[in-house]
């Protein structure tokens, strides 16, 4: 008896090692239920529910990577949900978001209660940034009002009315004046007429081939990152301070477009027709934008890092004090183009048969 005993008591071993190896395993798999989702910015986690995203910021950034069901087998949210990382060191194996937690935290209050609430020292600017990177656009409206974030030119009378403020409680202290006395002025910039929303809403019900009819529209200010935009009509739009990073825009119109102060970097742009446009103060940093027609456009003070420029027109162009260092320049059309206090860093202008 002693013997058996001896000669089992390796195998009772393993088994007991496996069986407690598996339970282990077994304590750190996600105990949220499906509906509820964990989200983890820098070393804080949020855990809302999937409905409450989709409820309060359908269509937006982060009703496609964790909103219901449906929502979730959309071919762009299964792109997004692709390259998600989580964190299985946790017990609920969150998400993992390379975002600012202080700025998300009212995002996610917002998505609960449907009020903005700002406590003291965060930046509303922070905080409307991160609602533009996840598409939650009522709340980028909100902080960027014109009586918020801009001073209009036309100075306010006694009788003029408070703006009406939708679900906006803000308990921040006022901005500091300058030695004038006077707040400093930044330039005005009228709101758009729609939303990101809506031009996904447009997206999803239009046909692979065709593309948005937005001419003489004003988009000041929307996130258009990482969406299909190809045979888009840009013309004649207001496009200030827009973000079109990561965005395909082949094919786009942007003829008299003004796309001051947007962000272009990594986008590609191939086929796009852009006659006399403004992109002053503009970001192509590491874009694409080959085959393309720039003729008469004000390209003042343009960062292309790193752009490809190949077999595009840029005749009748100002560039002056643009930054090109690394720019592919390959068959570009440059004759009559403003090249004045250009930063080449061993760029050559004239090569591939450039014509200055």
């Amino acid at each position: 008896m002693m013997c058996y005993s001896r000669v089992m008591l390796p195998f009772i071993t393993a088994a007991f090692v496996i069986v407690h190896c598996g339970l282990k395993e077994r304590s750190m798999e996600p105990k949220l239920a499906d509906d509820w989702v964990a989200l983890q910015c820098d070393a804080t986690i949020f855990i809302v529910k999937r409905s409450t995203v989709s409820a309060s910021a359908p269509g937006s950034l982060l009703d496609l990577m964790f909103g219901d069901a449906h929502d979730r087998d959309h071919e762009e949210a299964i792109f997004f949900q692709r390259s998600l990382t989580r964190n299985h060191t946790h017990p609920l194996a969150p998400y993992l978001l390379d975002r600012s937690p202080q700025y998300v935290a009212p995002l996610i209050q917002y998505l609960r209660s449907g009020e903005l609430v700002l406590d003291s020292g965060i930046s509303k600017r922070g905080v409307r940034l991160e609602a533009e990177y996840f598409g939650i656009q009522k709340v980028a409206d909100l902080l960027c009002d014109e009586h918020e974030e801009y001073n209009h030119e036309e100075p306010a009378t006694a009788t003029s009315a408070a703006p009406p403020v939708d679900k906006l409680t803000v308990h921040e202290p006022s901005l500091g004046t300058t030695g004038g006395g006077e707040p400093p002025k930044r330039k005005w910039m009228p709101p758009a007429c729609c939303t990101r929303n809506d031009l996904l809403a447009s997206l999803r019900t239009m046909p692979p081939d065709m593309g948005l009819r937005l001419r003489g529209m004003c988009l000041n200010g929307i996130s258009f990152a990482r969406l299909d935009l190809s045979n888009t009509n840009f013309e004649w739009c207001s496009l200030l301070s827009c973000d079109f990073s990561h965005a395909d825009l082949s094919r786009t119109n942007f003829t008299k477009a003004d796309a001051s102060g947007s962000n272009f970097s990594r986008s590609t742009i191939r086929h796009a027709l852009c006659l006399d446009s403004t992109f002053t103060d503009c970001s192509f940093e590491s874009a694409v934008v080959t085959d393309c027609n720039f003729t008469g456009s004000n390209m003042t003070r343009l960062r292309a890092l790193q752009c490809d420029f190949s077999r595009t027109v840029l005749t009748h162009c100002n560039l002056s004090h643009a930054d090109l260092c690394g720019t592919v320049l390959h068959q570009t059309q440059m004759r009559f183009t403003n090249l004045s206090g250009v930063e080449r860093c061993g760029t050559n202008i004239t090569m591939g048969g450039v014509i200055v």
